[in-house]
């Protein structure tokens, strides 16, 4: 199977104000992802899923639907390594794990290209 380890993972407060504060913007029906460069060698990933999406079994499965999309081996490639936040909207609820996945590919495709600029 494929991992989630912590070196792919935002964790810290500070890692998720910065790019909440500095980080350029995507926008997708289902999700929000804002992003920017990093200083490591890989891409890394924080989730942010709201109470607005659902309760607690609905938010988990969202949140698993995204962590599938990003360690799948046919994830985007991205030309840098960044640091990106997926915020999670309320039509994530009533999507499901492919049209997550591919929301998740356009957004990071369209924000590989807002950073090269």
């Amino acid at each position: 199977m494929f991992s989630f380890p912590k070196s792919d993972r935002l964790l810290k407060r500070e890692e998720f104000t910065s790019i909440l504060d500095n980080g350029i913007k995507v926008v997708d029906s289902n999700i929000v992802v804002l992003g920017k460069h990093n200083a490591h060698s890989r891409c890394r990933m924080g989730l942010i899923v709201s109470k607005k999406v659902g309760n607690a079994v609905i938010r988990n499965q969202v949140k698993r639907h995204l962590r599938e999309s990003f360690r799948n081996p046919g994830k985007p490639d991205m030309i840098s390594p960044i640091d990106f936040v997926v915020i999670a909207r309320a039509k994530a609820a009533k999507a499901g794990g492919h049209e997550i996945a591919q929301s998740l590919g356009s957004c990071l495709k369209r924000l590989g290209k807002k950073l090269q600029k």
